[in-house]
């Protein structure tokens, strides 16, 4: 991968509307995206400014809730996420590195004193892996205690050297988990290493497997269609179709197609053609073939030694990229609709930089990309525009797994929507979203949940978004026994029509509101959990409404909210 000049990523910045952030690497600059546009909230420890420096209750209050909020912590700029540790005592321990292997343990005490120390045995476990060979899988046992050291490892910080020995040499060749995924349980624990290369999985027993991987920047932009073969055209085949910087690979030969068997046999009919392709890693494929009957195998797989890994039958339409594979064989008719292509994507990061690869970053995300009206859609908007989806996706998405939502949107006021928060709320695990939405003045509509969030504050949730719409999700609050709990939660949201409440067990106000759909009343009263009488306050246009004997289903709510013990007033 050839770096870059600084002043070619600054021009890239002006280009993209992105900033790209010059990082060193082996005398050479690359580009890579800001934490801001990855939707990443970022703390920055205040440094001591000398040796008797005390930090502030303050400060400490505004540490611990930077961690509780589920931010980024950094030290001294350090963009590598930091590892902290709460004590039981109030002190908070942190794990730094800087990204060059030089770490340091910074300690915060209770009483705002501080301390720096070298960290305590940096790597506490090497595994020693037999002969590695490149694309190929390895299985096999350790010692047992393996799995219980590298649990502790990651528990800690993820930090554990993987070391090989070296084909044909006397040396071994350390290969280091460089933090690119890892997760562990009680019964695996499994690590994403060499660059993102490989996949380290382990059991109590020691049994492990180690297996090639397409590299995890892939992963999280494709689909695996089988242990060969991954689909990128969600990414990167738009990119490189609208760049027109393909390379045509087409040059069949007439005569002859692949069987199942990957075996060339002769064509009796005169219009089929076949082709090799050697596969560069570096390298994806648009490949365009239509399936011509029973037999006839459109894709076949081989690896180095021309050994068959797939044969594919069917018909293959999309941008792909290949792990393990030395060459691919094609057959099928020679002709217009038949593509086959190579586009350079070695410079993944300068690519996720531009707007197609943000695309690809909002669509994983949970938002739909319309290729006719070149419009995005989420949560029921049809016409979001590319400005608006990178403004949604930056302030949004890294409140996507977070659990307390207090003030977590609060004063996003160019947002239409927010992407779906992943987290699930289980009853005993409930949300809190006091001011979660408070003062969002474009807010058209509202992702709670795509299920049912167990809210135990709702207070100030939605004040003050004069275009919210519609909420999506159900609201169980259950566990709100108090009117504190849903203060002026829908104050001033003069537009709402669509919400979905359950568990009701206080006194609620929808008196901004004169659109109130009849559904969201009837599912409120329905699903209310009083067992004492409360009051629903609504618009005195929904209260004409609801006393108007003309309007049967309007009029119907008064006998079921009777029954309920509930009573309708208006401001």
């Amino acid at each position: 991968m050839t770096g870059k000049k600084i002043s070619e990523l600054q021009a890239l910045t002006e280009l993209t509307g992105t900033e790209i952030i010059p990082v060193a690497k082996d005398g050479q600059n690359y580009g890579v995206e800001t934490l801001a546009l990855l939707g990443i909230s970022v703390y920055d420890i205040p440094e001591p400014l000398d040796d008797n420096y005390i930090y502030t209750p303050e400060q400490l209050a505004e540490i611990k809730k930077s961690i509780e909020d589920g931010k980024i912590i950094r030290f001294g700029g350090w963009s590598m996420p930091t590892v902290y540790f709460l004590e039981d005592d109030g002190e908070m321990v942190f794990d730094i590195d800087n990204g060059d292997w030089s770490r340091v343990i910074f300690t915060i005490k209770a009483n705002g004193e501080w301390e720096i120390n070298p960290p305590v045995d940096f790597f506490n476990y090497v595994v020693e892996m037999p002969n590695i060979v490149e694309g190929e899988e390895l299985t096999g046992t350790l010692p047992a205690e393996t799995f219980g050291d590298l649990l502790e490892r990651l528990k800690r910080s993820g930090n554990v050297m993987f070391r090989y020995p070296q084909a044909g040499g006397s040396h071994p060749v350390n290969q280091y988990d460089i933090g690119i995924s890892f997760s562990y349980s009680q019964t695996n624990a499994t690590i994403i290493h060499a660059e993102g290369t490989r996949e380290f999985s382990i059991i109590p027993s020691g049994n492990y497997t180690d297996r090639p991987v397409v590299s995890k920047q892939y992963q999280l932009i494709t689909t695996r269609l089988n242990d060969y073969m991954y689909d990128v055209s969600g990414l990167l085949g738009k990119l490189a179709y609208r760049d027109g910087g393909g390379v045509d690979e087409k040059n069949m030969t007439l005569g002859k197609f692949f069987n199942s068997n990957g075996v060339l046999v002769d064509d009796s009919t005169g219009k089929l053609s076949y082709q090799y392709v050697n596969i560069d890693k570096s390298k994806c494929y648009k490949i365009k073939i239509s399936n011509q009957g029973v037999g006839i195998y459109t894709l076949c797989l081989f690896d180095k030694n021309n050994n068959l890994l797939k044969s594919i039958l069917s018909s293959v339409d999309g941008y792909f990229i290949f792990t393990g594979v030395s060459k691919i064989g094609i057959s099928g008719i020679n002709n217009q609709n038949l593509i086959v292509q190579s586009f350079d994507i070695q410079d993944l990061t300068t690519i996720l930089n531009t707007q197609q690869g943000n695309r690809a970053l909002y669509v994983a995300a949970g938002a739909k990309y319309n290729e006719q009206t070149g419009f995005y859609e989420l949560n029921g908007l049809t016409d979001i525009t590319e400005e608006q989806m990178k403004t949604i996706y930056t302030q949004t998405h890294g409140a996507q797994r977070m659990h307390n939502r207090n003030n977590v949107f609060e004063g996003a006021g160019t947002i239409r929507t927010n992407l779906p928060f992943i987290s699930y709320f289980g009853i005993g695990l409930d949300g809190k979203f006091r001011c979660a939405f408070l003062n969002c003045a474009a807010l058209e509509t509202a992702c709670v949940t795509s299920s049912i969030a167990y809210a135990a504050d709702v207070s100030y949730m939605f004040e003050r978004c004069p275009k919210l719409k519609k909420i999506i999700g159900q609201l169980d609050i259950r566990n709100i026994t108090s009117n504190v709990n849903v203060t002026r939660m829908f104050y001033q949201c003069g537009l709402l029509e669509d919400v979905r409440i359950s568990s009701l067990k206080v006194n609620i106000s929808f008196a901004y509101s004169p659109l109130i759909s009849l559904e969201s009343l009837q599912y409120l009263i329905t699903n209310a959990a009083n067992t004492s009488p409360i009051t629903v306050t609504v618009h005195a246009d929904v209260y004409a409404k609801i006393q108007d004997e003309g309007q049967v289903d309007w009029h119907a709510l008064l006998a079921a909210a009777e029954a309920k013990q509930i009573t309708f007033a208006t401001a």
